[in-house]
């Protein structure tokens, strides 16, 4: 704030009661908020309706998790085809060798989609959080709404039971990567 650019002026009750509509809401001169113009205010109810439109982002565990299944089944009969094929034993030392790369590479691959699972499953806590809040003062679309109001089907995501099975399969694999017998 420029000091040289302040004046003082004599205050009086008489003065303050003229000046009343001036003085903001908050009590803070420099921090009053600025209303939203017509155009705002439909844009953020626009947006606010479309709400559970952005959470389709978030409702991708079960495609991430059996991804790295596939890549995993994928590197296993990889490697099973590859050393079977090979022809001598020099090339199937080098086919071993370049498919427990492999191996390590989708290990790391489904390690990184746990974690990734795990702060997914954070993302949607909060998003559902933000969305109750704002579902208080203005009115949210559900999905079905929103697939009508287009002419689209309305699909609904798959269930979270279905996730968590997915989940827990992949945590009861052993530790090479071969699914152990169900029972």
């Amino acid at each position: 704030m420029n000091k040289e650019n302040l004046t003082v002026k004599e205050f009086s009750l008489k003065r303050i009661v003229e000046n009343m509509d001036k003085i903001p809401n908050n009590g803070k001169f420099d921090d009053e908020l600025k209303k939203l113009t017509p155009e705002e205010k439909k844009n953020l109810m626009e947006m606010v309706a479309k709400y559970n439109e952005y959470g389709n982002v978030l409702r991708c565990e079960q495609a991430l998790m059996e991804t790295a299944k596939t890549l995993e089944e994928i590197a296993r009969m990889a490697e099973t085809y590859a050393v079977t094929e090979s022809s001598d034993w020099f090339q199937s030392k080098v086919v071993e060798r370049d498919f427990k790369q492999v191996r390590g590479i989708a290990g790391d691959f489904k390690k990184l989609t746990k974690e990734c699972f795990g702060k997914l499953q954070q993302l949607n806590a909060l998003y559902e959080d933000m969305g109750h809040v704002l579902g208080r003062y203005y009115e949210i679309s559900t999905m079905q709404e929103m697939a009508q109001s287009s002419g689209l089907d309305s699909t609904q995501p798959d269930s979270p039971m279905e996730e968590k099975q997915v989940m827990d399969e992949v945590d009861h694999e052993d530790l090479d990567g071969h699914n152990p017998p169900k029972v």
